[in-house]
């Protein structure tokens, strides 16, 4: 097996208004109630794990983390998920 442990995404500060879901995303059903609870935690604890995507013509489309996008969505009127660490590809 290949060692990857010494490789790194850099990490960008992202608006979360330049982010999109990519067509990468492998997340395409979605449990809207699991989303809402998902936001409520993030909401109290904070976005534990980042997301990750790259840069494409309409900013920055996350290929992993969509249930997270799509929590951080519902707290948009909360300044603390206005601005999002992504790992950047």
């Amino acid at each position: 097996m290949n060692d990857q442990s010494k490789i790194s995404a850099p990490l960008e500060e992202i608006s979360f208004t330049d982010l999109h879901i990519s067509d990468l995303n492998p997340r395409k059903e979605i449990n809207d109630a699991s989303i809402a609870a998902l936001a409520e935690n993030i909401k109290a604890y904070g976005l534990i794990q980042n997301l990750a995507g790259f840069r494409d013509k309409a900013g920055v489309g996350v290929v992993v983390g969509g249930r997270r996008y799509r929590a951080l969505k519902l707290l948009q009127d909360d300044e603390r998920f206005q601005v999002v660490t992504i790992k950047m590809a």
